[in-house]
């Protein structure tokens, strides 16, 4: 009685792997398809089995570890070079932002240290623009440097922007004084007439 369960329990096994097998044969791809997956591993040796190996490698086998299994040594190089990284742009930022403000205050002292003139065209925007003489001071105190629009090689004299808060003024950096050209409100367009 045994033995005879023991077959029935076998062909009812086999039975069941061939009915999986036609299952899984009829989701594939006819062969004949150019490009169809089979489903089937290249034969070893071969240059696809060998970028397949490289591409996916085995479990168990690592690449990278040695064979003392510390495996965290590239973590901790990675982990330095980008720290590194990190140092050399704030150094950086740090020694540009300083650079930029050390010109910002020469430029200002070299205009500060000189007598000040304003023209009509500027005295006129003032008043069209509702900018005070003590916004116009103001940008001579803390003002940075706009060289957008700074005209450094403009003559007779060059052309120094300067903004701080909504006031941009524009000044003329002559040789005997320091004239105010014109004078813009950043935030707001007023409508002003021909001066």
């Amino acid at each position: 009685m045994f033995v005879t369960n023991c077959v029935c329990v076998l062909e009812h096994e086999t039975k069941e792997k061939k009915s999986n097998a036609s299952v899984v044969a009829s989701r594939r791809m006819p062969p004949n398809i150019p490009g169809a997956r089979t489903g089937v591993r290249p034969p070893k040796g071969s240059r696809k089995a060998h970028a397949r190996a490289y591409k996916f490698p085995s479990k168990g086998k690592s690449r990278g570890n040695n064979a003392g299994g510390d495996g965290g040594s590239s973590g901790v190089g990675l982990l330095a070079a980008l720290a590194a990284a990190v140092v050399a742009v704030v150094t950086i930022t740090l020694r540009t932002n300083a650079e930029y403000n050390a010109r910002n205050k020469s430029i200002r002292d070299r205009l500060r240290s000189k007598p000040r003139a304003v023209s009509e065209h500027a005295a006129c925007r003032m008043d069209c623009r509702f900018i005070t003489s003590r916004d116009v001071e103001q940008t001579l105190i803390d003002g940075t440097y706009d060289a957008k629009h700074s005209a450094p090689n403009a003559r007779p004299c060059p052309r120094v922007a300067l903004n701080s808060g909504r006031v941009r003024a524009i000044w003329a950096d002559c040789r005997d004084d320091t004239r105010l050209v014109t004078t813009y409100d950043t935030e707001t367009n007023h409508p002003c007439g021909a001066c």
